[in-house]
């Protein structure tokens, strides 16, 4: 579909979409419990500085490093206005950064913020020999709940914010965490684990709703799993589905409470259906939440230009949460 023919109208639907949550009776209890194994592996952060980049030499940019579920090393970009900060941003990076990682965001540091990266396991500076690629990495482990690594992810990203509220002179309750994409549904299915979030906000958020993944994705990681499903036998089918319950962001949004949620979504997406994200987005059990359309998402069209409005949004948002503004 041209993006230029979505309607308000159509963008109301999409809004509308529901799922009813299907989180597996021990749900808690196994994520819980995964928190907990994360909270006896001591932090062990580094911190080392580099060069930053051109134009920023008021920021202070370094890589910083910490164990993470497992004992593996996870680490990621870190920058710091040279002035010292006064609250922190936590962010990802998208499900084909294997080699890059997440960015560094001076920018961020330039507003006040201690703007903290987080490569999840097999990505970036978290990426070890032997990690899965690209396409291959949302399958890895699946066969396993406990072994599947979107759960060492999601604790990848609990742990980052750990590490950005060790920083000397961090004030633990104005913390942002946001996503994109991949990052995005990280940082929904990390966010009923963190304490004190100042801020949640993610942009297309992966990972939701794998029953209307399975006809709606046409791309990325959700179509990898989809055609794992095709080669499977109708009860090996099944119990896959009944995994992944373990593992949907709808079931994880269902159990935000207590912080303000911005969620955007693209009326036109193959790889991540708006549909999908509505249904993240009406999950969601706080009370301060809001959704923002656009034309089109994960899709090369100059109306993607749009998502500039998204990221203005949201710092404006989140300085004023966390009192920048």
């Amino acid at each position: 579909m041209d993006p230029t023919s979505v309607t308000v109208e159509m963008m109301r639907r999409i809004e509308k979409t529901r799922v009813e949550p299907d989180a597996p009776g021990d749900f808690d209890a196994f994520w819980k419990a995964t928190l907990e194994e994360l909270e006896r592996i001591p932090l062990r952060l580094e911190v080392t500085p580099c060069p930053s980049p051109q134009g920023f030499d008021d920021v202070f940019c370094a890589i910083w490093k910490a164990d993470g579920l497992g004992g593996r090393r996870i680490g990621g970009p870190l920058a710091m206005p040279k002035d010292g900060f006064r609250a922190l941003w936590v962010y990802g990076h998208g499900y084909g950064s294997t080699d890059s990682g997440s960015g560094w965001r001076p920018d961020l540091a330039r507003r006040g913020f201690a703007a903290l990266g987080v490569d999840a396991r097999g990505y970036g500076k978290s990426r070890e020999p032997g990690d899965p690629g690209v396409p291959g990495w949302i399958t890895h482990g699946i066969g396993d709940i406990h072994s599947y690594i979107l759960r060492g992810a999601v604790m990848d990203t609990v742990r980052a914010v750990q590490a950005a509220r060790s920083l000397e002179g961090a004030d633990a309750c104005k913390t942002v965490l946001s996503g994109f994409s991949f990052s995005g549904g990280l940082a929904v299915m990390a966010a009923p684990w963190i304490a004190d979030l100042a801020y949640v906000a993610v942009g297309v958020p992966t990972f939701g709703a794998y029953d209307l993944r399975r006809t709606l994705v046409k791309g990325g990681s959700g179509a990898e799993i989809n055609r794992l499903f095709e080669r499977l036998s109708e009860a090996e089918a099944r119990d896959l589905r009944d995994r992944l319950r373990y593992f949907d962001a709808v079931n994880f949004a269902a159990r935000v409470r207590g912080v303000p949620v911005t969620v955007g979504y693209g009326a036109v997406d193959p790889i991540v259906p708006g549909e999908t994200v509505a249904a993240i987005y009406n999950a969601l059990a706080t009370k301060d939440k809001e959704i923002l359309g656009y034309p089109c998402a994960h899709y090369d069209h100059p109306l993607a230009a749009k998502w500039a409005e998204f990221e203005r949004h949201i710092l404006e948002r989140a300085e004023r949460l966390v009192g920048l503004a």
